[in-house]
């Protein structure tokens, strides 16, 4: 009797054991599941507000931008969850400046913005830490009522910046992100003038990404 007793004990306890192993084997798959590694493709959408200051013949101005793009690149993970990676983005972008002096006004636009990205980064968990840096394009378009035209160019400079990127699932991954764009001088020409433009920016913005 006794010894039915401790067989049937002994059965439960194994069973109770068996079943929080393979729980636990169930829990530390799906973590690694969702955490996945960070090597591959991507690709996504973003959204972000910018502060451009902008020096012209006309004026200075600080501005605000909104602006929404695309972007998309590769990772390589190396072992010890260091990340390194190269990413392009394009934004078209909706903020402007003006300038008038009550007999003439002129303004100054950004149409778009463009970067090539290397990113380097430490992974803790399923979040990514990254530092970026690279090149800064920015088609800007200045317009002045006296010379009765416009001219459009591309600022071509450098950007810094770092973010977080964040694995909600193995397939999609959510970002934040600071950058500072220094795009550099640009020589605009209406009806025969020279005009230079000098333009930086700060933005922060965030995305949502699918990784495959």
């Amino acid at each position: 009797m006794f010894n039915r007793i401790r067989l049937v004990t002994v059965s439960a306890a194994l069973l109770v054991s068996t079943a929080a192993v393979h729980a636990d084997e169930v829990i530390d798959n799906a973590v690694a599941g969702l955490l996945g590694g960070w090597t591959g493709s991507y690709a996504g959408a973003f959204a972000g507000t910018s502060n451009f200051s902008v020096d012209t013949a006309f004026g200075s101005a600080d501005f605000d931008v909104e602006s929404y793009g695309i972007y998309g690149g590769h990772n390589f993970e190396l072992p010890g969850g260091v990340v390194f990676g190269v990413e392009s983005d394009f934004a078209k972008a909706n903020g402007s400046a003006s300038w008038s002096d009550g007999e003439d006004s002129s303004s100054f636009a950004v149409n778009w913005t463009a970067h090539l990205r290397s990113r380097v980064g430490t992974s803790f968990g399923n979040a990514l830490f990254y530092a970026a840096g690279g090149v800064a394009l920015a088609q800007g378009e200045l317009y002045s009522v006296s010379e009765d035209g416009s001219d459009t160019q591309i600022h071509t400079g450098v950007t810094v910046g770092a973010g977080v990127d964040f694995a909600v699932t193995p397939n999609v991954v959510l970002r934040a992100e600071y950058l500072h764009d220094a795009f550099g001088t640009a020589t605009y020409e209406i009806n025969g003038y020279d005009y230079d433009v000098d333009l930086t920016s700060d933005t922060v913005r965030a995305g949502i990404a699918v990784k495959f």
